[in-house]
């Protein structure tokens, strides 16, 4: 049972979360060039963002409502057929009490572009609209829309002769007022985002044009007469945005528009200029990160924010100016800005994130808001279908659909651990399985997107906005709860309950056919309902936890890219997790999942096999090789010319029929070298390892990629794609060296029993190597099973990716590494327990009612050392405190020793022992642990 250490103390953390991050999701391909625009409501907490997608051939301007909490209120879309064009784009958003005013530039050729306007009122409806064409089309250049002092609305656009026309539109009858040209343009860049501003100076108003080299004011009065003409020559760039606070413009320039380049070829430069268009600064600020500036806003007491996108492709961030220096520059994470606005003290934006997993038809379909307190230093990491994950040595990207690992905005390898080079691009949860009648049932993937967001709803309850609150993932650690409980512990009226607390997915709606409970969490008052206003807080794993809810009932066939008639009728919870523990690297270094996967299908499933599908590129892709680890029950990757560190994948434990026996560890039927719970003395505690694992190409041979149900089905059961069966040898698609088949392949020397051949000694080491195999894009399908699996049962699921790096200084190869690694992992999951004293379960630190919980005193903790490690035969432990138990363990789990002492010091002679790794474990009044020593 754990102890939560309770600290006497009230937590800073009121205002600081006083902040939204929120990405919401509608079909699409891509987000056109202008990305999304934002606009707050004149008197009520809401917000509103325009964006455009090509979907079908054609193009929608979408307008959504949020609410202050960032939860999508309502949504709609017009389409405009026929335009799919790049060139398509917001060109602004108005927001009066009544109505909603969005321009948008639609392409379908060059030759026949308009711009269009629609009002809408304040559900959403569209009431009017406006479109508004030249001879000859409009230019690529996108402008935006403003009130005029008359209550007028006023935009401007480019037509394909290159002049610039001055608009003026009635807002209530739509009518096009007057239309003007006033001047001439010799702007190429299409790289921008914008390149014409509308501006309220009084009465006036003022369009900013962008020049090659120039920046142009152009006046009008409210008849639209020019009253003047003014220029800002050459000012090292080109105007991206523009910001009148009624006295001065701010003038934001980029020099670069895209990339990739570095920090220092495109500081952040703004241009002020006062009323008259006069320059009184033109300043300079270095940037850490190589970005595009998309947007600028200033606020009344003369604070500066811009908002920017990556150069290439990814990771914007938000640029606070105070004075003369930037106050803060936040690190760039996996969404790009495209507007920026204040709306009271908060600072809002909108802009868009590139979905990093794909469906058929390649879509890129997300889109941010954000919504922060000005005075405070934000934390953009938004609640997004893609997590970044940067904890212990790991860096990669966890997503909502099992898809994981992918780089965000880019076709590359995105699991680094210790910075010692990527090791993954994806991987991805794979179930196959046969119902009563002999159908199959399948849901897997390998580089398409099979599974939808959320727990399984009826399909006419499966809504957008629906959809919109599963499309994420929840991400969250050990001290989120442990603040959470203390906070409602103390009474603390300043605490600001975090989102992913407040959100966590407890319940669902059983009016559209959710289950009543869905993820874990603590009912402290049993009353079925999750309320963490109430104190009550997730259940999780480990230190760390990540986790997304997913099914295959309410996917299509547009995102799955296969017929779903066959899908199993599942639904799934992922928990990643991970923890900080120091004293082992082999947990620093690894990250485990656990599956709970609940047959919602309606019959029961027969041979059920589970796995995952992965794509290592360890170092390049085209240059790999994939081993399996029998008896450590892994899957693992390595660079075919021996550089680089070595990833692992290994199953832990997986579902197995009961039988009433205790089966023993074996190669026959019920029986297991690499499962947990064989010959222990338990009666159907066991759990199946790996029992299965082929390789396989980039290519349309039988050992290239699968594509359909069947394909996936025959490789998770150890035969190539087109029900060939693996020989053990060669490459394993033909008879050659032997005639035997096996359930593995290039498993070397890792297979004792030969239980990959049937218990039979096919007489020598298969490897990658042995083979004479030239190293390539390698992939690989690992499984469990087979099992059965009733309607409405939960099978559990639990695998562990493990790496492997060189240590020169250490004297080991990334491969000893690896293995060394894999075998701490497996110990501390069966044993239950790290050397850090966590454990494997739920997090559970408080069951009480808050007013009455007693206060709890630290203890403190001594850790004993163990030395010399790694030994020969002779070691001691010193450190230790009195009536200590010590138990001594191999890596089967066997007891070797076990004593209690009241000596501070121990000495152990294991000269006899075989070389290897042990376990030790300890326990006293001050302290509970495991330490892995090597005999060497």
């Amino acid at each position: 049972m754990r102890i939560l250490i309770l600290l006497a103390s009230i937590f800073l953390i009121g205002s600081l979360r006083a902040q939204i991050a929120k990405t919401f999701y509608f079909d699409g391909i891509n987000n056109s060039k202008s990305g999304a625009y934002v606009a707050a409501h004149p008197t009520q907490n809401l917000y509103y963002t325009a964006i455009e997608k090509a979907i079908g051939g054609h193009t929608v301007t979408t307008l959504v409502c949020l609410d202050a909490v960032g939860k999508t209120l309502w949504y709609c879309s017009t389409p405009h057929f026929g335009s799919m064009s790049s060139f398509n784009g917001i060109g602004g958003i108005l927001v009066t009490a009544t109505n909603i005013f969005v321009s948008s530039y639609i392409y379908p050729t060059l030759t026949t572009a308009t711009l269009n306007i629609y009002k809408y009122d304040h559900a959403g409806q569209i009431l009017d609209s406006l479109i508004i064409s030249s001879i000859g089309g409009l230019s690529v250049c996108k402008g935006d829309m403003a009130f005029s002092g008359d209550g007028n609305i006023f935009t401007v656009f480019k037509g394909s002769n290159n002049v610039y026309q001055y608009c003026k539109i009635n807002p209530n009858t739509m009518d096009l007022i007057t239309m003007v040209p006033i001047g001439y343009s010799n702007y190429t860049n299409t790289n921008i985002e914008r390149s014409m501003f509308t501006t309220v100076s009084g009465f006036n108003t003022v369009i900013t044009l962008a020049l090659n080299d120039t920046i142009k004011f152009v006046t009008l009065d409210l008849a639209a007469n020019i009253l003047s003409t003014n220029f800002i020559h050459s000012p090292d760039g080109q105007l991206t945005d523009i910001y009148f606070n009624g006295l001065d413009y701010s003038l934001l320039i980029n020099k670069m528009f895209s990339g990739p380049f570095a920090a220092s070829v495109n500081p952040l430069r703004i241009i002020k200029a006062d009323g008259n268009f006069s320059i009184q600064s033109n300043s300079v600020f270095p940037v850490s990160k190589a970005v595009v500036f998309t947007s600028i806003i200033s606020d009344l007491s003369g604070g500066i924010f811009v908002a920017t996108k990556n150069s290439n492709f990814g990771g914007g961030s938000v640029i606070k100016i105070s004075g003369t220096s930037i106050s803060y520059e936040h690190p760039s994470f996996n969404s790009n800005f495209t507007d920026i606005g204040i709306a009271g003290n908060r600072i809002v934006l909108a802009g868009h994130q590139t979905d990093v997993t794909q469906d058929c038809t390649g879509e890129n379909r997300g889109n941010v808001f954000v919504n922060y307190n000005k005075l405070t230093v934000p934390n953009f990491e938004v609640v997004s279908a893609h997590m970044p994950l940067h904890l212990n040595n790991i860096t990669t990207t966890i997503s909502y659909n099992s898809s994981n690992f992918e780089a965000p905005f880019g076709l590359t390898s995105n699991y680094n651990v210790s910075n010692s080079g990527s090791t993954i691009y994806t991987s991805s949860l794979l179930i196959s399985a046969i119902d009563i009648n002999s159908n199959l049932k399948v849901s897997s993937s390998n580089y398409n997107n099979i599974y939808a967001a959320g727990p399984i709803t009826n399909p006419n309850g499966y809504s957008q906005l629906e959809r919109d609150r599963w499309e994420r993932v929840w991400k969250i650690n050990r001290t989120q709860i442990d603040e959470h409980i203390q906070a409602h512990l103390m009474g603390d009226v300043n605490y600001s309950t975090p989102e992913v607390i407040l959100n966590w997915p407890g319940n669902g709606n059983t009016a559209i056919g959710q289950l009543a409970q869905l993820t874990r969490y603590k009912d402290l008052n049993n009353n079925m309902i999750y309320e963490p206003l109430l104190g009550e807080y997730p259940l999780i794993l480990g230190d760390f936890c990540v986790l997304s809810i997913y099914n295959d009932m309410n996917a299509d066939t547009s995102e799955s890219c296969s017929a779903l008639a066959g899908r199993a009728g599942v639904e799934v919870y992922e928990y990643i997790y991970g923890f900080d523990c120091a004293q082992d690297s082999s947990l620093q270094n690894s990250l485990f999942v656990h599956y709970e996967i609940i047959n919602k299908s309606g019959t029961t499933l027969y041979d059920t096999h589970i796995g995952n599908f992965i794509d290592y590129d360890i170092n390049l892709a085209i240059d790999d090789y994939a081993s399996s680890d029998v008896e450590r029950g892994m899957f693992y990757g390595r660079d075919g010319f021996g550089s680089g560190p070595q990833q692992g994948y290994i199953i832990l434990g997986a579902g197995a029929d009961a039988d009433g026996l205790d089966n023993a560890i074996g190669i026959g039927a019920q029986q297991s070298i690499n499962g947990y719970g064989y010959g222990d003395g338990i009666i159907d505690n066991e759990r199946l390892g790996m029992t299965n694992f082929v390789y396989f190409n980039l290519s349309g041979a039988s050992n290239g990629d699968p594509n359909s149900p069947l394909e996936f089905y025959n490789m998770m059961r150890s035969m190539w794609h087109d029900g060939s069966p693996v020989y053990y040898g060669g490459d394993g698609c033909t008879m050659g060296t032997t005639s035997l088949t096996s359930k593995f392949t290039f498993q070397g020397d890792s297979d004792p029993m030969w239980y990959s051949t049937g218990g039979i000694d096919p007489g020598f080491a298969w490897t990658e190597e042995m083979a004479g195999n030239p190293p390539g894009d390698r992939r690989g399908m690992a499984s469990s099973g087979p099992f059965t699996l009733q309607n409405n049962d939960t099978v559990l699921f639990d695998i562990a990716y493990v790496t492997g790096i060189e240590s020169i200084s250490g004297g080991y190869t990334s491969n000893e590494a690896l293995l060394n690694c894999a075998d701490s992992v497996r110990q501390f999951f069966k044993v239950n327990e790290t050397p850090c004293s966590q454990d494997f379960d739920f997090y559970e630190p408080f069951d009480g009612i808050y007013p009455f919980l007693a206060m709890q005193e630290k203890i403190e903790k001594v850790e004993p050392i163990l030395f010399p490690n790694p030994t020969t035969g002779m070691f001691t432990i010193q450190g230790l405190s009195d009536q200590a138990k010590v138990s001594i363990n191999d890596l089967a789990g066997q007891l070797l020793e076990y004593c209690i002492t009241n000596q501070s010091s121990i000495s152990f002679d294991y000269c006899d022992f075989p070389a290897g790794v042990y376990f030790v474990k300890i326990q006293s009044d001050n302290y509970i642990g495991t330490i892995k020593f090597i005999k060497q």
